[in-house]
């Protein structure tokens, strides 16, 4: 439940143009134990929003950082 909360707001960070913290969360979200295909599912969606507002390696620099995040560590971040 708590990543498909992540990927969500993900969503919505991309949506207004918060492209970097957006991708770290969809790096921390691919990188999580729990990461399925119900959730994968978002994911190209997401990226879509990202790709124009990074360059390809600002996007892999940041979902590198997402993915040595802390789920618990982020979602207190968020709230």
């Amino acid at each position: 439940m708590a990543l498909e909360c992540v990927t969500g707001i993900a969503w919505v960070q991309a949506k207004r143009g918060q492209a970097a913290p957006a991708a770290e969360l969809v790096g921390l979200v691919q990188n999580h134990p729990d990461y399925n295909a119900e959730i994968a599912q978002f994911i190209p969606a997401i990226l879509s929003l990202l790709r124009p507002a990074l360059s390809e390696v600002e996007l892999q620099i940041a979902l590198a950082r997402g993915a040595t995040r802390e789920l618990e560590a982020m979602m207190q971040e968020i709230v």
